[in-house]
């Protein structure tokens, strides 16, 4: 139990002190273990998975494909969401288009991105409004739709 005679101030320097001591022993710790990368597909390797964002509340993920080269209008750029295993952590499809969320999504701008809101969870990406300029959107998935 704490003093109650403590200042502030005292507290303060103390929990300081106690946190720069846990740092120090867990970096020397970290010294003597070896960092073993372990790299698993998590996704079907055929599909090209861009920009995934994550809901880390709900286990799901966020990303769009890209479609032809020769996709000029983005007509062919489509935003999904897929379920993650928490148990392994692979999307569910296995695919990762679990569900079509949006179209005519823009590539190179910063990709699909989860937000959270009154209404709940919703993904907020640049979609193409006429061929030439990108706009905000949002996408709210509701139930298993």
């Amino acid at each position: 139990m704490m003093n109650p005679h403590y200042s502030r101030r005292q507290i303060i320097s103390s929990l300081a002190s106690g946190a720069a001591s846990l740092a120090f022993s867990s970096s020397a710790k970290a010294g003597t273990n070896a960092f073993v990368v372990k790299d698993r597909i998590v996704t079907d390797p055929t599909v090209s998975v861009r920009d995934p964002d994550f809901d880390n509340f709900n286990y799901r993920a966020t990303w769009f494909t890209v479609g032809s080269e020769n996709n000029t209008d983005n007509s062919d750029n489509n935003l999904w969401v897929a379920d993650i295993d928490p148990l392994t952590g692979n999307f569910v499809p296995f695919n990762g288009q679990g569900k079509l969320a949006g179209t005519t999504v823009v590539d190179g701008y910063n990709g699909p991105t989860w937000g959270f809101g009154a209404s709940g969870p919703a993904v907020y990406f640049t979609k193409d409004v006429t061929g030439q300029t990108g706009a905000l959107a949002r996408s709210i998935l509701v139930g298993n739709t």
